[in-house]
């Protein structure tokens, strides 16, 4: 629940060279300037722009919806860009055009999974495309977005293009413009209403902290001539890397037979849980084409909001491993990421099975039996509710002058003699919300303290006993913070 046609290029290229002649012949500067584009109004770019977007439902084997996001028309055959996540878990969709039209014969094109980005191929003639680029506006520039967040197809939205950072050797884009679940895929603007990016995720509902992956990244693909196929043979049984239409399916003959060594999977469970929240002992395998390896034990806990850890192994030398975006449908079917690894799976009458693949073209394939568990209050491990009153601070140094306010939530944690991952996630009684991921030293007494250095959140405190204790510094922009105390015990 991450490569470029340049029609600006081109436009740069085109005044340079008209600027030249101008100063030869002397009589062609009110020309060049004629050929610069003036920026379009917002109403103009949401009026061409909401044409081209799309809402998209992708659907599992059973017909249930497996989620529900955004996408763009590329080409007017028929190429439409959206999210890879919002298509994972897939074996099928249904696309709805602003036009009210309902597709559902959709095929996957190509796609990248670490830019977060698939193509998708429908049957289209002169179909409305977007303008697109490869350049990304400068810093501070206003940008739209449209989308269907919560199902309201064909939602507009504005900001400013906040940051352009670099995370696991991607570009991702940060903006102010909403995005909402829902609008996951669809279209980002440029003031020339060109899309420079499409959607991807927010952090922190009410803190404009949202994010999207550059189209050029789909762009680049488009001239590569793969052959479409259906969407089941790669969002469904794993993820699939970088060019993943480019890549050879494993061989089945090179994979190990059932019963050779291998972890043994229980059934699937026929009454599903709606949650998978909770703390889960893990027998974990790698699946090898010479053979599988032995299995290992781990621990796992999520939380509500299928946020948590992963911890490779249960003893001192364990490594966490971040969970999130963890769902399940109503048929039993389990899907999350792993450290950025797309994993599925279902429920069975006793935790979930999850598998996901490490090396497609080796066949090396990860095998995880998850089974709840009721660890002791001794172990610091499990899922927490905590609560607690934060005050509102003006200033990084000044204290608060403002009443503290109730937040709420959950804290999901691993741990190893000396070490501790832990999720944080918060809401307060105004319905905004807060999520910290954290990896940091643990004493011997169970206190911790970690600070994120780039963003000033800070937390100091103390598991142990199945009780949790965290100082909390919730650090915002220029300066202000929210800052108390949060208490809980594990559930």
């Amino acid at each position: 629940m991450v490569r470029s046609i340049s029609w600006a290029a081109g436009w740069r290229g085109l005044a340079r060279r008209t600027l030249a002649l101008a100063s030869v012949l002397g009589a062609l500067p009110s020309l060049a300037a004629a050929q610069v584009r003036a920026p379009l109004t917002p109403e103009q770019i949401a009026a061409a722009g909401r044409r081209s977007t799309v809402t998209i439902v992708s659907l599992d084997a059973a017909g249930d919806t497996v989620s529900q996001g955004s996408g763009v028309i590329l080409r007017a055959d028929g190429v439409i860009a959206t999210n890879w996540h919002v298509m994972q878990g897939a074996s099928s969709a249904r696309i709805k055009f602003a036009n009210g039209e309902v597709i559902d014969r959709v095929l996957f094109l190509d796609g990248d999974s670490l830019a977060d980005i698939a193509l998708l191929r429908v049957a289209g003639l002169n179909l409305p495309a977007a303008r697109t680029t490869s350049e990304v506006p400068a810093v501070g520039a206003r940008v739209l977005a449209i989308g269907a967040p919560l199902g309201l197809s064909q939602t507009v939205s504005d900001g400013l293009l906040s940051a352009v950072r670099l995370v696991d050797g991607k570009t991702i884009i940060q903006t102010t413009a909403a995005i909402s679940p829902g609008s996951s895929g669809g279209p980002v603007f440029d003031l020339q209403g060109r899309v420079f990016a499409i959607a991807m995720s927010t952090i922190g509902e009410g803190q404009s902290l949202n994010f999207a992956t550059p189209i050029r990244y789909g762009l680049a693909l488009l001239p590569l001539g793969t052959t479409p196929k259906p969407l089941a043979s790669v969002f469904v049984g794993g993820a699939a890397p970088v060019g993943a239409t480019q890549t050879a399916a494993p061989s089945k003959s090179a994979r190990p037979a059932e019963g050779a060594g291998l972890l043994p999977l229980p059934a699937k469970a026929e009454r599903p849980d709606t949650s998978i929240a909770g703390t889960y002992v893990v027998r974990h395998q790698v699946l090898r084409s010479s053979g599988p390896s032995t299995p290992r034990t781990g621990l796992l806990v999520l939380d509500p909001k299928g946020n948590g850890w992963f911890m490779t192994d249960r003893n001192d030398e364990g490594t966490g491993m971040r969970i999130y975006g963890a769902i399940t449908t109503r048929t039993g079917r389990v899907g999350f990421k792993l450290s950025g690894s797309e994993v599925v799976g279902y429920q069975t009458d006793d935790g979930f099975v999850s598998i996901f693949e490490l090396d497609r073209a080796k066949a090396d394939t990860v095998r995880m039996v998850n089974t709840w568990v009721d660890l002791s209050l001794k172990q610091p491990d499990g899922l927490y509710d905590v609560s607690g009153r934060l005050s509102y601070w003006p200033e990084r140094n000044r204290r608060s002058d403002s009443s503290p306010g109730t937040w709420w939530g959950t804290a999901a944690a691993v741990a190893t003699t000396d070490s501790l991952w832990i999720t944080v996630y918060l809401t307060n009684e105004s319905g905004g919300s807060t999520r910290v991921d954290a990896e940091t030293k643990r004493d011997a007494d169970g206190s911790f303290a970690w600070t994120d250095p780039e963003t000033g959140d800070a937390m100091r405190g103390r598991i142990s006993a199945g009780a949790i204790e965290i100082d909390w510094v919730d650090a915002r922009d220029k300066g202000t913070s929210f800052r108390g105390r949060l208490v809980g015990k594990r559930r």
